[in-house]
């Protein structure tokens, strides 16, 4: 009954969007239950992979006098507090759920046009992998919420921005990869591919030579990074490789698209540069493909700028880029939240929840 439920949240939310449907409260309705679906999923599962791992994490912290176990405080302290409100876990889970969805339905909503079909592929990838990896999902949720104070290139815009990642990035890590963006916005598209191109040469290089290892380690915890540096790639990385490529270069057609309409909007151009800049992840995944976590907060981003570009298309363009896209991200579910099995992901998500067992 979840799943028929859920396939058809997503079939009348395509539906919204391939007929053009403008009625704000139909678009309304369809989008809340969608989002709340999603919301209960989220704080109400008691079976994802790591959840164990990070209740035990909120407990140790509840029984403990120390506000921050671990390299990461912000979310420590996050969970703290939580306990010091006594919240139990899933209570915690809703609390910070509903904070991050927040962060992004106001992102969504101030740059897309058609946020119902932005909601849709959002939830089918990667949404069941941010259920599992809590951290990642809220540090997620600032980071794409930072993005609007890059939209006008001043000093107090940036310096909220890079206060923003920095919060992030006590949370988890991967938000440090965004950190140059208040540099790179500064910069015209047409440089920014050279200059990219030229940090590409160099950080393959510092990859192969161990340099950039060496760095790492020297920054932040040896024994939290060797999980990363110590596993040899497989040939998962050729298609995270293929995967990317293909949706930079769709993203690239898109703006090419926006550029014979003469469109051009700040946050598209942003998303555009963003992309660019994203090939530098490539060589880290000679290193580990885990660093698909930095290219994954893009998607979101990249929902707005396809629902954007939909806007603008005739009624047979439209209809083609919503199936492909469709299908494409229907794979992604597979290629990243299923990796690593059904049993062990989407299932548990889906059926053990502290809402459905009450029903």
């Amino acid at each position: 009954m979840i799943y028929a439920f859920s396939i058809s949240l997503i079939v009348f939310n395509v539906l919204i969007s391939l007929l053009k449907i403008k009625n704000k409260k139909i678009q309304l309705f369809f989008k809340s239950i969608i989002l709340f679906f999603m919301w209960i999923l989220y704080w109400g599962n008691y079976t994802s992979a790591d959840y164990d791992n990070y209740k035990w994490l909120y407990k140790s912290l509840a029984t403990s006098s120390e506000w921050i176990i671990g390299n990461q405080p912000g979310f420590a302290i996050f969970m703290k507090i939580g306990s010091i409100l006594n919240l139990d876990y899933n209570q915690f889970l809703l609390v910070v759920s509903f904070i991050s969805f927040w962060l992004i339905i106001f992102t969504v909503e101030k740059y897309s046009h058609e946020s119902n079909i932005v909601y849709v592929f959002y939830f089918i990838s990667p949404f069941i992998l941010d259920v599992v990896q809590v951290k990642h999902f809220l540090s997620m949720s600032i980071i794409i919420y930072s993005l609007k104070y890059l939209e006008k290139r001043n000093l107090k815009n940036d310096i909220k921005f890079v206060i923003m990642i920095f919060l992030a990035m006590s949370i988890h890590y991967v938000a440090l990869f965004f950190l140059p963006l208040v540099l790179l916005n500064k910069i015209k598209p047409e440089q920014i591919k050279l200059i990219v191109l030229s940090l590409f040469i160099a950080l393959s290089i510092f990859v192969i030579t161990g340099v950039f290892k060496d760095v790492v380690y020297l920054l932040f915890n040896p024994q939290k990074m060797d999980r990363y540096f110590l596993i040899n790639p497989s040939f998962g990385v050729l298609f995270v490789y293929i995967v990317q490529s293909f949706i930079i270069f769709s993203i690239i057609l898109l703006k090419k698209f926006l550029n014979q309409k003469k469109i051009s909007n700040n946050f598209i151009n942003l998303v555009y540069k963003i992309n660019i800049y994203s090939f530098l992840l490539f060589p880290l995944y000679f290193i580990n493909v885990a660093f698909i976590r930095g290219f994954r907060i893009l998607m979101i981003p990249n929902y707005i700028f396809i629902s954007y570009s939909l806007n603008l298309m005739n009624n047979r363009n439209r209809i083609i880029i919503i199936f492909f896209s469709f299908l494409f991200i229907l794979f992604l579910l597979f290629f990243f939240s299923l990796g690593s099995s059904f049993k062990n992901s989407l299932i548990p998500i889906f059926e053990n929840n502290l809402i459905f067992d009450l029903l």
